[in-house]
């Protein structure tokens, strides 16, 4: 598990600090991503503990960062720099660009890797190691790394996204010689998360006409109507018809915990890291599962 040793700051001692912030992330990321999977333990830590500090700052703080970091990982591997110039269309990302909403849910699946390492670990003994963590990364960094152009535009993009940035991070991480077997667990996470995001909606409604109450199954106190989760499920199914197979929400059921664990854990992050704009003008972040709920699905 890894510590945060970054007190919150204010923005100005931040925004003097961002082009060092930016600089470090560059160097280790870049590091991380050419390493196939041998980056020194060190460096891992440094590269979690320097995304985690971010966590204290506020979101035009990150957007700063998002922008500057994405743009000079685009140098190097031009399909991150895209993320920068893609805008979010959907009323669920207010994030501002794809880079943004990127480095939120990179941020948002190390801190979930810290707080959930200890229970986690006890039901799935050997998990929670250096290779999972490396997984996780490279499972939040790529999975948005389709939506860009057209595609963004598509009504059809809440499945097609995944499916298609499933066969780009392949073809990306296979170009930087990772192994394969880390490669075949990244693209599992990366095709599906918007299954996983279904699935939560649709067991979501189950568990609702079981009598299981919002609270237990939603980390998301304003969420009160459960006429807007049907709302979006409806509309997920209704725009997506093109990329939709039912079947693959039964496969998405069974597969072993060890396969599915990085998926449920970007499915976690993903949602945590779309944000809406509320009935006061401000942002929170789009309904996401408990990880009560989540513990289930592990099971499921």
């Amino acid at each position: 598990m890894f510590q945060s040793s970054l007190k919150k700051t204010t923005d100005s001692s931040l925004s003097e600090e961002s082009g060092r912030v930016v600089s470090v992330l560059n160097d280790l990321l870049l590091k991380f991503l050419y390493s196939k999977g041998n980056i020194a333990a060190n460096r891992l830590e440094l590269l979690v503990n320097t995304l985690l500090e971010l966590n204290y700052q506020p979101l035009e703080v990150k957007s700063k960062v998002a922008h500057e970091l994405f743009t000079r990982l685009g140098e190097k591997i031009p399909a991150f720099g895209e993320l920068v110039d893609t805008p979010q269309t959907s009323p669920y990302h207010r994030e501002g660009t794809v880079a943004v909403h990127t480095l939120l849910v990179l941020i948002n699946i190390l801190q979930h890797f810290n707080e959930l390492s200890s229970l986690l670990e006890r039901e799935i003994p050997g998990i929670w190691n250096k290779k999972f963590l490396t997984i996780s990364i490279l499972v939040a960094m790529f999975h948005d790394i389709s939506k860009t152009g057209q595609l963004n535009l598509r009504p059809d993009r809440f499945f097609a996204h995944a499916v298609e940035g499933a066969e780009t991070s392949e073809k990306l991480l296979e170009e930087l010689s990772w192994p394969k077997d880390i490669i075949k667990r990244v693209i599992y996470g990366i095709r599906n998360h918007s299954y996983y995001h279904f699935l939560f909606i649709l067991r979501a409604l189950e568990e609702i006409e079981n009598g299981n109450t919002l609270q237990e199954i939603i980390s998301a106190d304003y969420l009160k109507d459960v006429e807007e989760i049907k709302r979006i499920y409806r509309e997920l199914v209704d725009k997506n018809a093109p990329y939709f197979n039912p079947e693959l929400i039964h496969e998405l059921q069974m597969p072993d915990p060890k396969k599915k664990i990085a998926a449920l854990l970007l499915c976690l992050a993903d949602a945590k890291g779309s944000l809406r704009e509320n009935a006061d003008g401000k942002l929170e972040p789009f309904p996401y599962p408990s990880w009560k709920f989540l513990r289930k699905q592990l099971k499921n």
